[in-house]
């Protein structure tokens, strides 16, 4: 399957794909691939109803998004305890689930489930004050309104003693304490001054003293007593931590089912942004093994591609009619695109998706592989032709589920007599595995024809057109070489009725600048070429009829 996704540039795409919330954007990391026709269904119900909503109202559209941006990730277990710091975060999460619920339409707020239930919750978290802040008030009990009122009334009188203190200080002995604990004071003036009651010294260097003020001892016990009553403040905390611990955690079930209403909002709601952003329409499903129909198909990434280099883009339109599907062209005609599509299109539908096309009709898959053109390199020791063959004997092993299988110009590395045997010998079996279809990309034109297999082409390079244009010289530049090739290249599939359309490689060599000697000797052998196949087979004179 990862290949799949790599042949199809999917990540391209996906990137695009960027849920709001961290369960949202959890649930894009894990990729869901889904198999079940009535999942993917509800799947794409709720995304109509989504871009309905943001087709309506822009407005309660941006409410939504910015009360989803607004979620923080809740604690992943809500232990026996918890701290401020998690209550904070879990009222956070309750007050912008109320906002989403609210703003959500019934139609889609019944089938997600997305009801609000947790009134009073909220209530006993908002004690402290509603909106961005949690704060243990007062208002959680009296005892901790009476233990914060002795609090206030000691820092007034602890402060008032402090001050009275200082300003005798600073008359008696002409020190300035304001906003200091001590001071550093030459020994000939500390001399005048040891005898205070008021201040305590200790050495500092060798010609400076430190001084402190002495406050005494009703200063010294209404400190202590305050000290008392900070641990009692704390002590009433943690008894109503404990209590609004209690409570969340008696509405665990319900918080649960609120982070899944949330998740699939954020989920969907992306996802039909993206329908709308690139135009894609709800994939139509059919029962296996129904093969694909495609009408002005995009393959987004190459669609991208082309329009910075400012070339025409062909969306595939075909309805195939079998299992099996031999694709043959020329190269750089548009097989792996057509294949490449394919791929994008049915990964977007199994992973909930729209798909950017004007219809899309497909069944579901088990596993989707893709064989052909390794590029994983030599780490295993094998060839390019031993790659490929692993990779197709690991497919193969999982044909007795529902598999698409796509292979694009398969064994292209060993000779074309063995290729077109295996590629034979592969499309007949998998004529006979109704679990299987299978689309095979070839420029090979001998493959043994197969009952129930579909031989396609894409329709190629159109030589009349361009030998009506072209003036003999071949542009410099390789984006006028490409943009000659685009221009009369025809990428749309057909019935492959013969061999036309499917030797465009003198013809693409000669645009590209190969020299025109070449070509023309070219052109020669492949004229000779055909000649000797037509000719009828010499035979031995001892068995000509006498």
């Amino acid at each position: 399957m990862d290949k799949a996704f790599i042949f199809a540039e999917f990540d391209g795409f996906y990137d695009c794909y960027r849920p709001l919330t961290p369960y949202g954007r959890l649930a894009r990391a894990a990729l869901r691939f889904y198999d079940s026709a009535d999942t993917l269904n509800l799947e794409y119900d709720l995304t109509e109803r989504f871009i309905a909503f943001i087709k309506k109202s822009r407005f309660q559209t941006d409410r939504l998004e910015f009360h989803l941006k607004s979620m923080p990730a809740m604690p992943g277990d809500l232990p026996q305890m918890l701290s401020a710091a998690d209550i904070f975060i879990i009222k956070i999460f309750l007050s912008n689930t109320k906002a989403v619920f609210a703003t959500l339409p019934l139609e889609i707020k019944k089938p997600l489930a997305a009801a609000w239930r947790s009134d009073e919750l909220l209530k006993a978290l908002n004690l402290g004050g509603a909106g961005e802040t949690f704060y243990l008030s007062d208002a959680y009990a009296p005892e901790l309104k009476a233990i914060r009122e002795k609090l206030s009334a000691a820092g007034v009188e602890l402060s008032r003693m402090r001050d009275e203190k200082l300003k005798a200080i600073l008359k008696n002995c002409d020190l300035d304490f304001t906003k200091r604990e001590f001071l550093v004071v030459d020994e000939a003036r500390a001399h005048k001054i040891y005898g205070s009651p008021d201040l305590f010294f200790e050495g500092y260097d060798a010609v400076n003293v430190i001084a402190k003020p002495v406050f005494g001892p009703a200063y010294l016990e209404l400190t202590a007593a305050t000290e008392k009553l900070h641990a009692e403040e704390r002590a009433e905390e943690q008894k109503i931590l404990k209590e609004l611990s209690a409570l969340i955690r008696k509405e665990k079930t319900v918080i649960s089912e609120y982070l899944e209403a949330v998740e699939r909002t954020d989920v969907l709601l992306a996802k039909a942004r993206l329908a709308l952003e690139y135009s894609m329409i709800r994939p139509k499903l059919r029962k296996f093994p129904a093969p694909p129909a495609l009408k002005k198909a995009r393959f987004i990434p190459l669609e991208a591609k082309l329009k910075t280099l400012k070339l025409k883009y062909t969306p595939l339109t075909f309805k195939f009619s079998r299992r099996v599907n031999i694709l043959h062209g020329s190269n750089m005609g548009g097989k792996t695109v057509a294949l490449k599509t394919l791929a994008f299109a049915q990964l977007l539908a199994q992973t909930g998706f729209f798909v950017p096309a004007e219809t899309y009709e497909t069944c579901l898959y088990d596993r989707i592989h893709v064989v052909g053109d390794e590029e994983s390199g030599r780490a295993e020791g094998l060839s390019s032709f031993g790659l490929e063959m692993n990779a197709f004997a690991r497919a193969y092993a999982d044909t007795g589920r529902h598999c698409l299988v796509l292979m694009d110009e398969f064994a292209k590395t060993t000779n074309s007599d063995e290729a077109a045997a295996l590629l034979s010998a592969i499309s007949e079996d998998f004529c006979g595995n109704e679990k299987v279809l299978a689309f095979i990309s070839t420029h090979f034109s001998r493959l043994s024809p197969q009952k129930n297999a579909a031989f396609l082409r894409m329709k190629g390079f159109d030589n009349a057109a361009f030998s009506a244009y072209f003036s003999g010289k071949t542009p410099m530049e390789l984006t006028e070489k490409l943009k000659m090739l685009n221009k009369f290249m025809d990428y749309e599939i057909t019935t492959n009725t013969g061999a036309a359309g499917i030797h465009d490689a003198i013809k693409i060599a000669r645009i590209l600048g190969v020299s025109g000697r070449i070509i023309e000797h070219a052109q020669k052998f492949m004229t000779a070429a055909g000649e000797a196949k037509a000719a009828p087979e010499a035979k031995d004179p001892k068995e000509q009829p006498q």
